[in-house]
């Protein structure tokens, strides 16, 4: 798509791939989440504690759920009143 285009270039040569294997599909399993956290911590050249995020995600699961379910139908309907201004 021409929105392609404005994403960085290294997203831009990483998003076939993330297509192919569904990147997104996959955070619905936590393991998935967690995968992911210990990539990313070992990109960082200082410490951090993202390879143990998942513990926190699990230690407040349902308040992370009631915040998203909170606010995804706003953002859903900003999506819709700023569509036709892009």
């Amino acid at each position: 798509s021409e929105n392609v285009a404005l994403l960085p270039e290294n997203l831009q040569k990483r998003l076939p791939l993330m297509i192919e294997e569904d990147w997104l599909s996959s955070y619905k399993q936590i393991d998935a989440i967690d995968r992911t956290f210990q990539r990313v911590s070992r990109r960082f050249s200082r410490e951090n504690s993202l390879a143990t995020a998942v513990e926190e995600l699990t230690r407040n699961y349902t308040q992370f759920e009631a915040d998203f379910q909170s606010f995804f139908p706003e953002l859903i309907e900003f999506v819709s009143s700023t569509r036709d201004l892009l």
